[in-house]
């Protein structure tokens, strides 16, 4: 048992230690958003741009903006592919913006 539960925070510390982890929705409008867990600016903006390298491949950023509802704060994202088709994906950064380089 003691050596299931040390395996078990093992692999949490590693995950964890994996940087910002995704959920949310496909992030096709605002309530179907992105949601990025990051500590901060740094580590949040480059998740952004990672998650569509990594899990959008073909499109590439075209423009950004911020949408503000009040509530929430999300990141326009304006994607283009080498054909020129173009979609918009949208971030919760809610989470981590404004919290400088998410330093302890």
């Amino acid at each position: 048992m003691r050596t299931t539960v040390v395996l078990a925070a093992a692999a949490m510390l590693v995950v964890t230690a994996c940087g910002p982890r995704y959920s949310g929705g496909p992030g096709d409008r605002p309530e179907t958003a992105i949601v990025i867990a990051a500590s901060g600016e740094i580590d949040g903006v480059k998740a952004e741009y990672d998650y569509i390298r990594e899990r959008l491949p073909g499109w590439q950023p075209a423009g950004q903006s911020l949408v503000n509802t009040g509530e929430r704060l999300y990141d326009r994202l304006e994607l283009v592919n080498a054909a020129g088709a173009r979609k918009v994906v949208y971030s919760d950064i809610s989470g981590w913006v404004g919290k400088g380089l998410g330093l302890p």
